[in-house]
């Protein structure tokens, strides 16, 4: 089976129009009450930055191709179309789920899946990420960068489990550790010392850890499969619950 990792146009008036068509398809209302994007799971605030960023594309084009273009025009172009490919890479982490129908790739402007079977690999890479405090006893866990990139497969990045434990201020006795929310005894050095862990194919991910404030959340990401095979853990990162 294909991988179809090339499906990235590589001249800029190519890579404007497939934004452009994926601005239509994902706005249009099939069924006359949700868009597609709605229909498929994909944040506004995903459809919303693809809208704004081909706009600023488009006139940065027009304008690098004039005769008025000048080094400091050009390079702003590079910018806005590097900014471009890398919000269109992230929505086709949701257009590379098996279970996306062939219709809507081609609705799409992307390949078609070929049939032959073959089997999705665990995962080589790692997710790094970081926490932010998004308000009283929330924290925000944002999916970064890919690291140590050794495949090319996207099928196997299907998803992130995000790992994460709480430790209490000079951390948990015994029995806290032994009791059900298994605080932390100590910071954590590796993802496998994190007790707790939920999934999402989403590149952010609100915990609500009420009651726990003063206390200190740790955090770690591992791509998984389809099948659920798991990548190498990410870095450690953590936040301070308020």
């Amino acid at each position: 089976m294909s991988n179809n990792t090339d499906w990235m146009p590589g001249i800029r008036a190519e890579v404007l129009a497939l934004a452009v068509r994926w601005d239509g398809v994902l706005a249009a209302k099939p069924d006359g009450v949700k868009t597609n994007a709605e229909a498929w799971g994909i944040p506004d605030a995903e459809v919303t930055g693809l809208h704004t960023l081909i706009e600023g594309a488009a006139e940065l084009l027009t304008t690098v191709e004039g005769p008025g273009a000048t080094a400091t025009l050009r390079e702003k172009c590079r910018e806005a179309f590097e900014a471009l490919e890398k919000a269109m890479r992230a929505l086709y982490w949701y257009f590379s789920n098996p279970k996306f129908l062939d219709a809507d790739r081609v609705l799409l402007g992307l390949h078609l899946h070929d049939r032959t079977p073959t089997p999705v690999p665990v995962p080589v890479t790692q997710c790094t990420g970081e926490a932010i405090t998004a308000g009283l006893h929330l924290v925000e866990t944002i999916l970064g960068a890919y690291v140590n990139a050794l495949s090319g497969d996207e099928r196997a990045r299907y998803g992130v489990r995000i790992y994460y434990g709480i430790m209490p201020q000079g951390g948990a006795s015994v029995e806290e550790a032994a009791g059900p929310k298994h605080y932390l005894m100590k910071p954590p050095t590796t993802g496998e010392e994190l007790p707790n862990s939920v999934f999402t194919r989403k590149h952010k991910h609100l915990f609500d850890f009420e009651g726990e404030s003063a206390k200190t959340a740790y955090f770690c990401l591992r791509f998984e499969n389809p099948s659920g095979g798991s990548g190498p853990f990410g870095p450690i990162f953590s936040a301070v619950i308020t």
